[in-house]
């Protein structure tokens, strides 16, 4: 579960689901390079802090309500959405003033040891899910 200190770094107990939001040639270009880079652009891009910018909103949520809290606006780039477990290993910040947003602190790498499934969603023009891929499933060790 995650903790609610808002601006402090969140300590994760036990596995946690987020998202990541993005549009569909992002999300193939992620896929190619097998990481999320994080916003750095603090002009437009990491305007609330540096970092992968992740949500516990998942695709039932209007996509207005990401939109909103990322951006700050009702529009948004988004038919494409990243669904990542991660691990009670990872560390992720609640980025202030906002209700579902955090930030994972560097690039996220898809091989990295806290990130245990990716899921790709593709979204219709009505943001529901038109297809899906595994993008990482965790390896259970016979």
């Amino acid at each position: 579960m995650l903790g609610n200190l808002i601006g402090h770094t969140v300590c994760l107990s036990g596995d946690v689901k987020f998202y990541h939001y993005t549009d569909q040639d992002s999300a193939n270009s992620m896929i190619i390079s097998k990481k999320i880079d994080q916003s750095t652009d603090t002009a437009n891009d990491a305007m609330l802090e540096l970092g992968v910018y992740l949500t516990t909103m998942d695709c039932k949520h209007a996509l207005e309500t990401p939109a909103m809290d990322h951006f700050g606006t009702k529009s948004g780039k988004f038919d494409a959405v990243f669904e990542i477990m991660l691990s009670n290993d990872s560390i992720v910040t609640k980025v202030a003033g906002t209700r579902e947003v955090y930030t994972y602190p560097d690039d996220l790498y898809f091989t990295n040891a806290d990130v245990k499934t990716i899921k790709l969603h593709y979204l219709n023009n009505g943001g529901k899910i038109s297809k899906t891929i595994a993008v990482k499933k965790t390896h259970t060790p016979r």
